[in-house]
């Protein structure tokens, strides 16, 4: 669909450490990207980065793109909140998924 679309994905992701099981990661990564994928409009733009001690995915969404059953993003808040990670989410022209990755004990 990337192809298809004609998408372009900006990787600013260098090495960072999220402790969370591998299996929780691909699944919440999957779901976020096939999102962002779906979501995006045509010859649009997907960013992956860290910023602040958060890891992100963020879109500009097509308005005429219908809404699916949020099913995706369903399963990531759940995963996380397992993992007692903090998230947010911003909606609005852009779509931002923000995971915070370091977490600090004091």
């Amino acid at each position: 669909m990337i192809h298809q679309k004609g998408l372009r994905i900006q990787n600013d992701v260098k090495d960072e450490t999220m402790y969370i099981g591998k299996t929780a990661l691909n699944i919440i990564l999957s779901n976020l990207i096939s999102n962002a994928i779906n979501y995006t409009y045509e010859k649009g733009m997907i960013q992956i980065g860290i910023e602040q001690d958060y890891f992100y995915i963020q879109n500009k969404q097509d308005p005429t793109q219908p809404k699916g059953n949020g099913l995706g993003l369903y399963i990531v808040r759940n995963l996380l909140d397992n993992y007692k990670m903090k998230y947010e989410v911003i909606e609005g022209e852009d779509f931002i998924f923000k995971i915070q990755f370091k977490q600090y004990v004091f």
